[in-house]
């Protein structure tokens, strides 16, 4: 009787043994496929292929979500808001996203509030969304948003608001050192949009003031 125990525990942690490299195996060949998709030219290759008006294969999608994952993951280092908010395009089915947060009011936003400038608000993508950039926060998040002052939940608040969507073809830029940048080409997520993966949504950024 012991012995029969003894073996279904062994088997148990076999079996433990097996789930845990697997899933280990998973993370490393996405992580892998990831970085290949970042640091080759093979973005370059199916940017041009939805161009041109051909389907994106299988392969296609799940690195490109792989790539979207990495955003949301990852990401949080580079700008934690931002990473919220992508990763409710995976999981929401709301049409408008209320975020609480003061990171955004970058010294940029401060400044048109303080001036009662209030509209439309961008950045250049190239020199702000550098993480040594003091409005990384900001135009990473919201670039190409609409400044606001308004009552939410009873009380005056400083509101930055956009349509959180990759429809737009733009090609980003992440400066990380002065020698090491990343490049992403931001209508690939819109083909993950157009399948339903990602859901777009209104984002609201709000601040007590």
């Amino acid at each position: 009787m012991i012995k029969q125990i003894r073996s279904k525990q062994k088997r148990k942690q076999r079996l433990l043994g097996i789930v845990v490299i697997s899933i280990i195996s998973l993370i490393a060949l996405v992580t892998c496929n990831a970085c290949y998709w970042l640091f080759s030219d093979i973005q370059t290759r199916c940017v041009k292929k939805i161009a041109m008006g051909e389907e994106t294969s299988l392969y296609d999608k799940a690195s490109i979500l792989s790539l979207h994952l990495g955003i949301c993951t990852v990401g949080y280092l580079y700008c934690h808001d931002a990473a919220r908010a992508n990763f409710k395009m995976l999981v929401t089915d709301k049409d408008t996203i209320y975020m609480r947060s003061d990171k955004w009011l970058t010294p940029k936003i401060k400044a048109r509030f303080q001036k009662h400038r209030l509209g439309r608000m961008a950045w250049n993508g190239n020199v702000d969304y550098a993480f040594s950039s003091p409005e990384k926060d900001g135009a990473i998040l919201l670039n190409w948003c609409m400044l606001d002052v308004r009552e939410i939940n009873g009380k005056q608040c400083y509101v930055a608001e956009c349509d959180y969507t990759w429809k737009q073809p733009s090609k980003t830029t992440l400066k990380i050192t002065d020698k090491l940048a990343i490049v992403v080409y931001e209508q690939l997520f819109y083909e993950l949009e157009k399948e339903g993966i990602l859901r777009p949504f209104k984002l609201i950024c709000y601040c007590e003031k």
